[in-house]
């Protein structure tokens, strides 16, 4: 009798293990490398499904590139700060009080999905945040929401991952471990502070892929040392054709 019980316990461990395991099993969310435009997702403001995708600061020129063919672009604008927070199902002024700083949140662009999960199961979003205003002027911000909980993911200066003026965070991850049970949103924006122009730029794919500044295409451009070896070259060849040419008469 006790030997089928210790069997027994034995048996539930492993089954308990193998649950476990089940449950950690990553959240794949509909449409999560947007490679079907924006299907599965609802969004506000200026969102779009986007290639390669250049993104120009007074810096520089980001070029921002998709794991795949696809990525959404998120680019501030088109939504005001209380269409942001309604959009979220945030209480007014919710957006504006976890990301702005000193700055007032003006305008922006969101995008959400909501699904169901299990308690131990994560969800993980890839995002790179690109800011065309300056410290001066701005605290630009991205943010993620998680039903209701808004985190700052990079801002210009103040809050999650510091860009700086002009600047770019690179290709990062979020990731959200279920507590329970149950029904989920989560979402994304992007804001600008302190103005309407210089707006910032959010992206998001379900793995990292790249980004370089336009300015590094200018390596395609030959050195000092090779034109003036091309120089030098078709000065040769034309002193050559010359003298052949002397010849030939």
């Amino acid at each position: 009798m006790k030997n089928e019980t210790r069997l027994g316990l034995a048996v539930a461990s492993i089954l308990a293990v193998f649950c476990t395991g089940a449950n950690a099993a990553p959240v794949v969310l509909a449409n999560q490398g947007f490679e079907s435009g924006l299907t599965g997702w609802t969004s506000t403001g200026s969102v779009a499904a986007a290639g390669e995708t250049s993104v120009v600061t007074s810096g520089s020129d980001w070029i921002i590139a998709p794991y795949q063919t696809q990525m959404a672009y998120l680019d501030g604008s088109g939504a005001f700060a209380s269409g942001l927070d309604n959009f979220f199902g945030l209480s007014a002024g919710t957006i504006d009080a976890a990301v702005a700083g000193d700055d007032i949140v003006t305008n922006g662009a969101g995008i959400q999905q909501s699904f169901t999960g299990h308690a131990g199961e994560t969800v993980t979003q890839f995002w790179d945040f690109v800011a065309r205003d300056s410290a001066i002027y701005s605290n630009d911000s991205a943010f993620v929401v998680v039903n209701g909980q808004v985190t700052v993911l990079a801002s210009i200066q103040d809050g999650g991952i510091a860009v700086g003026s002009y600047g770019n965070s690179d290709w990062q991850s979020f990731s959200y471990t279920l507590p329970a049970d149950g029904a989920y949103t989560l979402g994304f924006g992007v804001v600008n502070t302190g103005d309407f122009v210089a707006r910032g730029a959010l992206f998001l794919d379900n793995q990292a892929a790249g980004f370089v500044p336009d300015a590094q295409s200018a390596s395609t451009v030959p050195e000092p040392e090779t034109v003036t070896l091309l120089l030098a070259g078709l000065g040769l060849l034309g002193f050559m054709t010359k003298r052949k040419n002397s010849f030939d008469m």
